[in-house]
């Protein structure tokens, strides 16, 4: 066993000591120092060749590390991004003094998350990705504003929902397919008896992480409510282990499965439309960038629908989802980090006013798929799928996905606009230099991580989206949301302004809430009207049973006083009644 094959253990563990120090008050601030450095096993893990699978026996039924080219990619913008984030978490909650505790419960769900990447079997990555779901509460709820605690309601719900749901289908993959590791678990899930109901568990569970549709109603409520390192956190790389569940679970690439395919298809446009649509509706610019990853993720589910339709295009399918996922998890997490930093630099000059505004467009720029960057990369590989499924991919996807990037380029024109009006507002005091370089140090990586990124995949579908004859494709989509937001701001500003919230934050969940809230004041009204009618049918059931015992009581004297009479004749009748008796047994 070398070091290279312990650096998935360490990467897991170290995060796990250092949570475990911040219990002890003196181990604290030795603690918070060491946080950001936690990662550094896991990034060296994703950078070093694979030292090959480790097995622990005396942990969950038997636990099995092992990092693959799949892992290998996520694990590469996972691991930085944590890092990065908790640097960042160090000069933002400077002041506080409960951050002791937001870094317990970031460290605990750096672990989790992580874990899940490197996790080797279906049972492994259950355990991380439970630890991931229960510590996101703890960095959500970190303000305890009765916002966050709104936010942190839903999501508990619908996490413990989600493992619910999740529990079942683990349940039956393990039992019918064994806990074998993910590379061969494809093919007897594919001949599986109950392969329908583990594929409908798998994705509701997972897609709760993921923000699908209908799941997706905790991000915009968290996104806003959270402090702004876990809102980074949450969208760049929390929301990926839905994802990559799908990727290590579904049994593509074997059967044709043409039902859940168009499920998942249908599924990702609508999310990366409603994405858009709800988005450019906030005034919030961190709701902003959570209905994006609405959108975003909606994109990321495309590929698999069209793999799960075409076997054939499978490969192609994961390589793309990786990808979108190398990408977006960069994007997205420097333009939260600017929030924070616009937020910080509000009140100042003109000239960092328009840095930080520059700054910021860039990775909304790589997010509508700008030419040489990420974003084009990512709808390169998206479109490499299209092609790989030739006839059996729907005819109306391909002229469908340029429109989403001129969506996405008119909701990150709504973003700059919204962060603009941050600067504009008075700053909140000096801002701490691990802030400002850690999102220097993550827009750099979101701009220009492409051009050395390793990975086959990754360095695939770069030098697609670099060529020459692609520049024009990625172009078009975010010239025409240029001219479309021009056009807008220009002919019905007043509408634009009346649009402002129209839709809240949560979406369909607020509709749901409110005829929840008039159901239960219907129930309350009818369950008092109820227990008043059930005391009063109760009270004259007792005035009934009282006059029927006080009748028998008066008839058993009477009978009394007769027997006393005539004892002769009640002797009689006794007698009488007793022959009858034995008449009848005889």
């Amino acid at each position: 066993m070398t070091v290279v094959s312990l650096l998935p253990a360490l990467s897991v563990l170290v995060p796990l000591l250092v949570a475990g120090l911040l219990i002890f008050g003196s181990l604290r601030p030795i603690a918070m120092r060491l946080a950001p450095w936690t990662l550094l096993p896991g990034f060296a893990a994703a950078l070093l060749p694979a030292g090959g699978p480790v097995e622990f026996p005396w942990v969950f039924l038997g636990l099995r590390l092992n990092l693959d080219d799949l892992g290998r990619t996520f694990l590469l913008f996972s691991a930085p991004l944590w890092g990065l984030a908790a640097a960042y978490a160090a000069g933002y909650l400077r002041e506080d003094r409960k951050r002791h505790r937001f870094f317990a419960y970031f460290l605990l769900a750096a672990a989790g998350n992580i874990g899940l990447i490197v996790a080797a079997d279906l049972l492994g990555y259950y355990l991380f990705f439970a630890v991931l779901s229960v510590s996101g509460y703890g960095i959500i709820v970190h303000e305890q504003t009765p916002t966050a605690f709104q936010a942190g309601r839903v999501y508990i719900m619908l996490v413990v929902l989600g493992e619910l749901l999740l529990f079942p289908g683990v349940a039956l993959a393990v039992y019918e397919c064994g806990n074998v590791p993910f590379g061969r678990l494809a093919a007897p899930l594919a001949d599986a008896p109950h392969r329908d109901w583990i594929v409908l568990f798998t994705f509701a569970g997972f897609g709760i992480k993921a923000g699908a549709i209908p799941l997706h109603v905790w991000l915009p409520l968290a996104h806003p409510a959270a402090p702004t390192p876990a809102s980074a956190v949450l969208s760049g790389v929390m929301i990926k282990a839905g994802l990559l569940g799908w990727l290590r679970v579904l049994p593509g690439g074997i059967v044709p499965l043409e039902a859940w395919g168009q499920t998942f298809l249908t599924l990702g446009l609508a999310a990366a439309v409603l994405g858009v649509a709800a988005g450019t509706m906030q005034s919030n610019p961190k709701t902003v960038l959570a209905y994006s990853s609405i959108s975003q993720m909606g994109l990321m589910t495309v590929p698999l629908g069209i793999g799960m339709i075409a076997p054939a295009a499978w490969p192609y399918a994961v390589t793309a989802a990786a990808v979108y996922a190398f990408h977006h998890a960069l994007a997205k997490s420097a333009l939260f980090l600017g929030v924070g930093v616009a937020r910080g630099f509000g009140g100042g000059s003109r000239r960092r006013h328009a840095t930080i505004l520059v700054a910021l467009a860039l990775p909304a720029a790589a997010l509508a798929g700008a030419p040489l960057s990420g974003g084009a990369a990512a709808k390169a590989a998206l479109k490499g799928v299209v092609e790989a499924a030739g006839d059996a991919a729907p005819a109306w996807v391909s002229p469908l996905l340029p429109l989403t990037a001129v969506g996405t380029t008119v909701l990150m024109l709504r973003f700059l606009f919204l962060a603009r009006r941050l600067l504009a507002e008075p700053a909140h005091g000096p801002l701490p230099r691990s802030m400002t370089a850690a999102w220097g140090i993550v827009t750099v990586l979101a701009t220009a991580a492409f051009a050395f990124a390793p990975g086959r995949g990754i360095r695939e579908a770069a030098l697609k989206a670099f060529a020459p004859a692609a520049q024009w494709a990625s172009l078009w989509p975010l010239l025409a949301g240029l001219v479309l937001t021009a056009a807008l701001l220009r002919t019905a500003p007043e509408t634009l302004r009346r649009w402002e919230n129209r839709i809240p934050p949560g979406d369909i969940l607020v509709p749901v809430a409110r005829v929840g809230a008039r159901a239960a004041a219907r129930y309350r009204a009818w369950d008092v009207a109820a227990t008043d009618r059930a005391r009063e049918w109760a009270a004259g059931l007792f005035k009934l049973a009282r006059r029927a015992i006080l009748k028998g009581e008066k008839g058993a004297r009477r009978f009394e006083r007769n027997v006393e009479r005539w004892p002769a004749g009640a002797l009689g009748v006794l007698v009488l009644i007793a022959l009858l008796f034995a008449a009848l047994a005889g």
